[in-house]
């Protein structure tokens, strides 16, 4: 089953568009097709509003390769997880919506079911976001 399909985010809250490399419960890179002419990049909105799809973005990254640790994943066996916090986030720049997004995850830290990543998303070379999500991972797994 691909790594995405477990996810509850459907269209248009989805961003991620491809899944590049995984490694189950370690690390990811993704990415996403954006365009200046997508309706996230218009000039009506604001610039807190894109910062907060991009840590979107991020979050829903660290959920698949969490999900990814279960291949046999069905309905009737339900994994998921939460997002508790963020620490240490910066925007050194916003989109400019030329190129794909690259979301890149990584584990640094589990404390039982709580798990800390390391996230960044670039556009080519520039730096769009950095920062650490915890997550909270439900799974037959961590059990």
């Amino acid at each position: 089953m691909h790594p995405i399909a477990p996810l509850p985010h459907r269209f248009p809250f989805f961003f991620i568009d491809r899944v590049e490399r995984i490694i189950p419960g370690e690390e990811g890179v993704f990415s996403v097709a954006w365009s200046a002419d997508n309706y996230y990049l218009s000039d009506r909105t604001p610039p807190s509003f894109f910062q907060a799809l991009l840590l979107e973005m991020t979050a829903q990254a660290a959920g698949m390769v969490l999900l990814a640790l279960e291949p046999e994943w069905t309905e009737d066996k339900p994994r998921g997880g939460y997002l508790l916090g963020l620490n240490r986030v910066t925007f050194p720049q916003p989109p400019a919506g030329k190129e794909r997004l690259i979301v890149f995850v990584k584990k640094t830290r589990s404390l039982g079911k709580m798990l800390r990543f390391s996230s960044q998303v670039t556009e080519g070379e520039n730096l769009l976001v950095q920062g650490e999500l915890t997550l909270w991972e439900e799974s037959y797994l961590a059990e």
